[in-house]
């Protein structure tokens, strides 16, 4: 994941302009901030393309058969017939089968977005709740030196579980227990994560009937739709807590503990250390969002943010299936934002100002620090969602054509988008010292 996060009150490399009116990226391996004072979340150029399952297709090497004598022609023709009726039949089976396995062994998860019940009465919290109960689960990450909580949905009957990447960043050879609503334990394992979405996978490993819950599409979310949110606040071995509030915006584009942004579900639900990787649900009981992070500070009151559904289901079942999250694209840059009263201000252009270019990005070589791109795809680039917008509805391998300002002279400039598979905040590595039994409860950090 290259392109980089704007954060105001960094500085940056460009001729001539204070820090405070640029927003600058940060590197891959910078520390990932939210810049408060600003008000508004960092920006990136990584392109998140959400991954669209594609069903497995079953390969038929054609048969040649023997040409019949023309006075056996009608019996020899309904035996073929035949042949063909029961080899469908077995490609049918072979087709339904590679379907649930897989050749890695692995099961593939069909999970359909619900629409909203037409011609339905909203519920009310209480049947909301009632509803969706069974379906969240409470998890302990821990390890010889540390404990936490989080929460979790179940995703599949057999015991797949989504929750949050970061829920175990900094806990190393991290261990999971899951906790039902019935008040039973079980143990699971780490599937996959994503960083950039905030996306983790976990696996029950004993046998269990879990009852997943009903997703929801986001995209029939209106702002001031009441909402609410279901997860293990106070514990993960406690009963599911249930806030109520409304969906303030969407698509805002923020970061949750990564230096990447996405859009994201906004909601004054009240949020706190434990919700994450818990449920975001619509008053039918739909799942329309994983909740991910808020905005801890003294400005702000009510920020809490979850991943959309499409997304997160998207992300998921990529990690199931791959490992990874595929089809999705980046270009290899690191930039800042040059606004409308930035570029009047030093007389400068407005687009995104060029900080470093990836060796293994088509630009490098083409383009240069300093350089300013002010049109994708001839989409002028007024603001650094124009450029993003772009990348993630494109694929790895798409040509881009930018238009390039460079000293003075503007030129255009194709480049293909790279793959980018992502990286988890898991780690196998164990911490030193890791001998011991101290545990300690601690929160995750919320809008660091």
């Amino acid at each position: 994941m290259d392109e980089q996060n704007i954060n105001n009150n960094q500085e940056n490399s460009m001729p001539n302009i204070e820090p405070e009116a640029v927003n600058t990226m940060q590197t891959e391996q910078g520390t990932p901030q939210y810049d408060f004072e600003s008000q508004s979340a960092s920006g990136d150029a990584y392109a998140y393309n959400p991954y669209r399952p594609v069903m497995p297709t079953v390969a038929v090497t054609p048969i040649d058969a023997p040409s019949p004598e023309k006075k056996k022609g009608l019996l020899i023709f309904a035996l073929i017939m035949a042949a063909v009726v029961l080899l469908c039949g077995s490609l049918a089976i072979g087709y339904n089968i590679g379907r649930n396995n897989g050749d890695s062994g692995k099961s593939f998860i069909e999970v359909d977005l619900s629409a909203k019940p037409a011609d339905t009465d909203m519920m009310t919290a209480a049947q909301v709740y009632k509803k969706v109960n069974n379906s969240i689960v409470g998890i302990t990450i821990y390890n010889n030196e540390y404990m936490a909580n989080a929460s979790g949905i179940v995703y599949s009957e057999d015991g797949y579980i989504i929750t949050n990447d970061h829920i175990y960043d900094g806990i190393a050879a991290a261990k999971f227990k899951i906790h039902t609503s019935d008040g039973a334990t079980y143990s699971a394992k780490y599937i996959a994560g994503d960083t950039r979405s905030d996306m983790a996978v976990l696996k029950i490993t004993d046998k269990v009937k879990l009852q997943p819950a009903e997703l929801g599409n986001p995209d029939e979310l209106v702002i001031g739709e009441p909402v609410v949110a279901v997860g293990r606040p106070t514990g993960a071995e406690t009963a599911n807590n249930l806030t109520a509030g409304y969906v303030s915006a969407l698509g805002r584009r923020s970061s949750a503990t990564s230096s990447y942004t996405m859009r994201f579900i906004q909601t004054d639900t009240a949020i706190n250390p434990g919700n994450s990787g818990g449920a975001l649900i619509n008053m039918y009981g739909q799942v329309v969002g994983v909740v991910s992070y808020k905005l801890a500070s003294t400005e702000y009151e009510g920020m809490g943010y979850a991943v959309p559904m499409d997304i997160a289901k998207s992300v998921a079942d990529s990690l199931i299936k791959n490992g990874y999250v595929e089809g999705r694209a980046r270009l290899g840059i690191s930039y800042s934002e040059i606004n409308s009263v930035t570029a009047e201000v030093y007389d400068m252009d407005i687009g995104l100002y060029i900080a470093s270019v990836d060796a293994d990005s088509e630009l490098y070589g083409k383009v240069s620090e300093g350089d300013i791109i002010t049109e994708v795809n001839d989409k002028k680039i007024t603001g650094a969602d124009i450029m993003l917008d772009v990348i993630e509805s494109s694929k790895p391998g798409d040509s881009l054509t930018f238009t390039v300002v460079s000293e003075g002279e503007t030129k255009s400039i194709k480049a293909k988008l790279l793959a980018d598979k992502g990286s988890s905040s898991y780690s196998q590595n164990k911490n030193n010292g890791n001998e011991g039994n101290n545990t300690e409860e601690f929160d995750f950090p919320f809008g660091e």
